[in-house]
């Protein structure tokens, strides 16, 4: 089942910090007047207790009335799951090209560090329909994608998108990609997708684990709880050109909904 799944998933992802150590400086300046430089850097331990409660998960059908669903925000295909061979294919793009000719103090942990607070504050921008403030930070064409699709959403729809730091599971590289223009072989351009695990109101679950009375899959309450991000970032390597990380692709969507 999907949740199980992805509880499982959850574990490969330390091997996927193998891709480095952290963020660009530029991603960090980019959202550097956005973001909530004082937040708090939590660690949040992967438990053997946490993954028996997600092994129970029940497919057992819930009425739409019992809770508030979030529909993807997009129709691209939901990234759930790291990739063997994108992932391998993501390393050598790392430590081959974009370390030794495009950006050599580029580490990915900081990269992942960025884009945390890049999705706390795109997420809480789209869930205000703040699109004025996501200028420089989302591509004009994302924007008007999700400006269509939250217009149709409720309010209580919308307030799920907002995502806090300290809901943040894990997190991984799903994919890193070099790009060249076929007319312009000097120019240069990387894209990297991250998938994100949410759990809304992960801190408090943390502090008092007493209060999870059953299995996860069981429990309705962590289960509408439970979201996966998709965000892919894009930059413009070509050399003596300025350019800062920004967003070209998001998605949000509930698992319990697949």
């Amino acid at each position: 089942m999907l949740l199980n799944r992805l509880c499982k998933a959850i574990v490969h992802t330390t091997s996927l910090r193998l891709l480095g150590a952290s963020s660009s400086l530029s991603l960090r300046r980019s959202f550097a007047l956005y973001c909530m430089r004082n937040s708090r850097k939590t660690v949040l331990p992967i438990t053997s207790s946490f993954l028996t409660r997600c092994r129970n998960y029940s497919d057992e059908s819930e009425s739409q009335s019992d809770y508030v669903k979030l529909p993807p925000l997009t129709d691209d295909k939901p990234l759930v799951y790291p990739s063997f061979f994108k992932s391998l294919r993501s390393f050598i793009q790392v430590f081959f090209v974009i370390k030794p000719y495009l950006d050599m103090d580029f580490v990915m942990n900081e990269f992942l560090e960025g884009a945390k607070q890049a999705l706390h504050t795109v997420s809480h921008k789209l869930a205000t329909e703040d699109y004025e403030g996501l200028e420089g930070l989302v591509t004009q064409d994302m924007i008007n994608i999700l400006r269509n699709k939250i217009s149709m959403l409720s309010s209580e729809q919308k307030a799920l998108i907002a995502t806090q730091p300290d809901d943040i599971y894990a997190m991984f590289p799903y994919e890193v990609g070099v790009m060249f223009d076929n007319n312009n072989a000097e120019q240069k351009f990387v894209e990297i997708t991250v998938v994100y695990y949410v759990m809304k109101g992960l801190k408090k679950l943390k502090e008092n684990p007493q209060e999870i009375s059953m299995p996860i899959g069981m429990n309705p309450q962590l289960r509408r709880n439970a979201f996966v991000c998709n965000y892919r970032f894009i930059r413009e390597f070509t050399k003596g050109v300025e350019s800062a990380w920004t967003v070209n692709k998001i998605n949000h969507f509930m698992p319990d909904n697949l």
